[in-house]
C-alpha cells in the first residue's frame, strides 16, 4: 500500500511528532520547575526580610537591654564602693559628744578616715572645764595622742581651744581608682 518513500517520511513525520511531544513534556517540566523555583525563591526572601527585621528590632533592644544592665552594674559597683568605705563612725561620735561638758561650745568636729584624725575646735567657759574636756577625751579609747596646745591655756575665761588626736582602730578610707566607666 504505502510506497517505501511514503513510509519513510510518515516514519520521519511521526518521528517529529514525538520529539515535538518530548518537546512540549520537557517544556513544561522545565516550566514547572521554574514556577517551583520561583516560589520558592520568593518565600525565602519573605523569610530572609522577616529575620532581618527581627534581627534589627532584636538589636535595638538587646542594645537598651546592655544600656540598662550597664547602669545597674555602674550602680553596684558604686554600692560596693561605697560599702568597702564604710565603718560605723556614728557611736564614736556619739561617745565624743557625750564626753562634752554643758560649759563647752564646740564650733567644728573634724574626723578624717583619710589623714587618720581627730579635730575639734570650741570655746569652753574656763580653764579647768577645757582640762577636764581633754582628760574626758584621753580616755575615749579610739582616740590617742590626744593635744591640745598649752598656749591656749594662758586665758582664764572664754578660752578658745583646738584638741587634736590620731584614729586608733578606725581603718582608713581605702584609697579607690575613680569609676571610669560611668554609663551615659
Amino acid at each position: 500500500m504505502l510506497s517505501p518513500e511514503r513510509k519513510k517520511r510518515l516514519s520521519r513525520l511521526i518521528d517529529l511528532v514525538f520529539l515535538k511531544s518530548i518537546l512540549a513534556i520537557i517544556t513544561l517540566f522545565v516550566a514547572l520547575v521554574a514556577i517551583i523555583l520561583l516560589w520558592g525563591w520568593q518565600v525565602l526572601a519573605e523569610k530572609f526580610n522577616g529575620l532581618s527585621q527581627n534581627t534589627v528590632s532584636i538589636t535595638k533592644e538587646t542594645s537598651s537591654f546592655s544600656r540598662d544592665i550597664g547602669k545597674i552594674n555602674y550602680t553596684l559597683r558604686e554600692v560596693s564602693l561605697a560599702g568597702n568605705k564604710y565603718a560605723p563612725i556614728t557611736p564614736k561620735l556619739t561617745e565624743i559628744i557625750n564626753s562634752i561638758p554643758s560649759q563647752i561650745i564646740i564650733n567644728s568636729i573634724n574626723l578624717s578616715r583619710e589623714t587618720n584624725s581627730f579635730e575639734t575646735a570650741g570655746t569652753a567657759v574656763n580653764r579647768d572645764v577645757l582640762l577636764n574636756f581633754e582628760d574626758k577625751i584621753k580616755t575615749i579609747s579610739w582616740l590617742t595622742e590626744v593635744s591640745a596646745p598649752r598656749s591656749q591655756l594662758f586665758q582664764k575665761d572664754d578660752v578658745k581651744f583646738v584638741v587634736r588626736a590620731k584614729l586608733n582602730g578606725i581603718p582608713p578610707a581605702p584609697n579607690l581608682p575613680p569609676s571610669d566607666n560611668k554609663p551615659e
